[in-house]
């Protein structure tokens, strides 16, 4: 079995998973939302998180975990700095 990667930045809103490609951080999937819905879609329910390699959704916490096993963190990257949760600037 093929250990899960993350693949890229996303955001889960109103039950759908919104992203671009990589190296795309979250600023870019808010900017991309924000033409899509208008610029009050951030006053809903929306959570930060990565799409895994299998098209999952995972907050930034499991996230963090996948990076690790993965070896994706890069050398800069704090190893306990974010209590576990992942920010794109850790692996691009």
């Amino acid at each position: 079995m093929t250990a899960l990667y993350v693949d890229r930045a996303a955001i889960l809103f109103d039950g759908v998973i919104y992203s671009v490609p990589r190296p795309g951080r979250h600023h870019d999937v808010i900017r991309f939302m924000a033409e899509k819905f208008g610029p009050d879609w951030y006053l809903h329910d929306d959570e930060q998180g990565f799409v895994l390699s299998d098209g999952s959704f995972a907050d930034r916490a499991r996230a963090w975990e996948h990076a690790v096993l993965a070896g994706q963190l890069l050398p800069r990257a704090p190893t306990d700095a974010r209590g576990g949760r992942l920010y794109s600037e850790d692996i691009f």
